[in-house]
């Protein structure tokens, strides 16, 4: 008799460890249900690029024939592909690249000085975009929101077809560190982007564009930061000062 009330308590132990296993993993699952059905609720941002409208734009100018066209936009599309709006979207600019054109491939037959085709660093300094539609200088906000299931645009640069110079679409100029006008436009450049916004994770991609001798933006796509770049930050940094007036 005693051995059989040894089993049936050995039995009812038994019992109560597995109902309070079972328990225990009811209110895990309870726990961790309603924090992942908030994160696949919530706002999830995309970068998408493209070759022409409305990632390239072709802005109309005041004159005849070429002059129809007076600069070209060059934007990347911000995309919410999440079930819950994205507020507070924002868009830097982290690192800036640039190198010539390449002689061999990009400029057959052309009498121009010697191509250097390694990589330059050029800047550094994060810059909030502008978002379309958002006024220039200190008026803009910098964030907008975002539509589950949407698109907004923000401006990266913007290429004079006059004077072959682009201009960053920094949300304001006056914070700028260096000059937001790039002089020599010609080559290839990359861009390290971030986006974010209110509850969503941060996207990063690297655009990659070219400059032609056509006035023109093309060849956009995702890239990587090059291997190895030339810092040229200082000397920008001193063209700027000079160019001030601040030489000694």
């Amino acid at each position: 008799m005693a051995a059989s009330l040894a089993t049936q308590i050995s039995g009812w132990e038994a019992a109560s460890t597995i109902a309070t296993v079972a328990a225990t993993v009811l209110a895990l699952a309870l726990a961790v249900v309603p924090s992942a059905w908030r994160r696949s609720r919530r706002p999830k941002l995309k970068l998408r690029l493209g070759q022409s409208e409305p990632h390239v734009l072709a802005m109309a100018g005041t004159g005849t024939g070429i002059d129809l066209v007076s600069t070209v936009l060059l934007r990347v599309e911000v995309a919410n592909v999440g079930h819950l709006g994205a507020d507070g979207a924002w868009l830097k600019v982290l690192r800036r690249w640039r190198r010539d054109l390449d002689r061999n491939v990009d400029l057959p037959g052309l009498s121009l000085p010697e191509p250097d085709e390694r990589w330059k660093l050029v800047e550094t300094e994060p810059l909030t975009m502008r978002w379309s539609g958002e006024p220039d200088g200190s008026a803009a906000k910098g964030t907008t929101s975002v539509a589950p299931k949407q698109s907004e645009f923000a401006e990266l640069a913007t290429l004079s077809t006059s004077d072959r110079h682009i201009t960053i679409c920094v949300r304001d100029p006056g914070v700028l560190r260096t000059p937001s006008v790039e002089q020599q436009s010609y080559g290839y450049h990359r861009w390290h982007l971030v986006a974010g916004a209110s509850g969503a994770k941060p996207v990063e991609l690297v655009v990659q564009f070219r400059v032609d001798h056509g006035s023109w933006i093309s060849q956009v796509s995702a890239s990587a930061a090059p291997v190895e770049a030339e810092d040229i930050r200082l000397l920008r940094l001193l063209t700027k000062h000079v160019g001030h007036g601040g030489g000694s």
